[in-house]
């Protein structure tokens, strides 16, 4: 129920915002891609996460379950994470755009499905209020998940590390939402 939406919606907010935050620096400092061509694989993932939220928005139950592509979602951001943490200097630009793609499709296109699947479990009226409060652990998720990120990075010096830390996170957080809806 609203308590699932509250633990995925920490750990999806939380892996948005790390890798928002560390992508450009990830590009340059450890593959030393030029700061204008970081800078469009960045703005790629964000146009891709803006076209992602009404693509999602489509297919919500015309395709899938809001609750199936949240899942979906979780499980690709998971392999964006592992792809992107994957790469070494001489990585192929391209490559880099296409995991960046991914990673705004997923890990930047989910918070329409989030605030969707809290209305659809959500008691009628009582929506208003179950939105502000999976809003608060989103939220608390986007201070943390840099902080951590930073963390990780201060202590081990890997962007490796870090991504691929947060690739099990949303995958465990994705794991635990599940794929079976929960009921009204």
């Amino acid at each position: 129920g609203l308590r699932k939406l509250c633990i995925t919606g920490f750990v999806f907010a939380f892996c948005q915002l790390a890798y928002a935050a560390y992508l450009v620096t990830y590009l340059i400092e450890s593959l030393a891609i030029a700061p204008q061509t970081a800078g469009l694989i960045f703005g790629f993932a964000h146009g891709m996460g803006i076209a992602a939220r009404i693509l999602w928005g489509a297919f919500a139950e015309r395709v899938a379950s809001t609750h199936f592509l949240m899942w979906l979602i979780g499980v690709l951001s998971a392999a964006g994470f592992v792809v992107i943490g994957g790469f070494g200097p001489g990585a192929p630009v391209w490559a880099l755009y296409a995991v960046s793609i991914l990673l705004g499709l997923s890990t930047l296109g989910w918070v329409g499905l989030y605030f969707a699947e809290t209305a659809r479990i959500s008691p009628a009226d009582k929506t208003a209020g179950a939105a502000g409060g999976v809003q608060f652990f989103m939220f608390a998720g986007c201070v943390a998940g840099p902080l951590a990120f930073s963390a990780i990075l201060a202590t081990t010096g890997s962007y490796t590390i870090g991504f691929y830390t947060i690739a099990a996170f949303v995958l465990g957080a994705s794991l635990y939402f599940g794929l079976k809806p929960s009921p009204k």
